[in-house]
C-alpha cells in the first residue's frame, strides 16, 4: 500500500510523483528516476517491477524496480545485442 502524500526522494532533493506501472501505484523521482512504494520500508521496494530505458547512445539499460541499475541484466542484454563487441 502506497502512502497518500508523495515522499521526498531518498537519493536527491526532488519530490517524487505518483505513477501507476503494471496496475500498481507507486512513486517515481523525476530527477534521478528512483522509485518507491512510499511505505517507508526499503525492503518493500525490492518488489517493484523492473523497467528499461535507452541512453543517449541507444543502449538499453535495465533498472531494478527501485531505480537502481541492474548491471548484470544490462550487460547480458548488451552481449546478446552485440556478440563479439566488448
Amino acid at each position: 500500500m502506497t502512502s497518500v502524500t508523495p515522499p521526498p526522494c531518498a537519493a536527491c532533493p526532488a519530490v517524487m510523483e505518483r505513477i501507476t506501472v503494471e496496475g500498481e501505484d507507486h512513486f517515481r523521482c523525476p530527477a534521478c528516476e528512483g522509485r518507491t512504494y512510499g511505505t517507508g520500508d526499503e525492503d518493500d521496494d525490492l518488489d517493484l517491477p523492473s523497467y528499461s530505458d535507452v541512453d543517449e547512445d541507444g543502449a538499453v539499460i535495465i533498472y531494478h524496480g527501485n531505480g537502481e541499475i541492474d548491471f548484470e541484466t544490462t550487460a547480458e542484454l548488451a552481449a546478446q545485442d552485440a556478440p563479439g563487441e566488448v
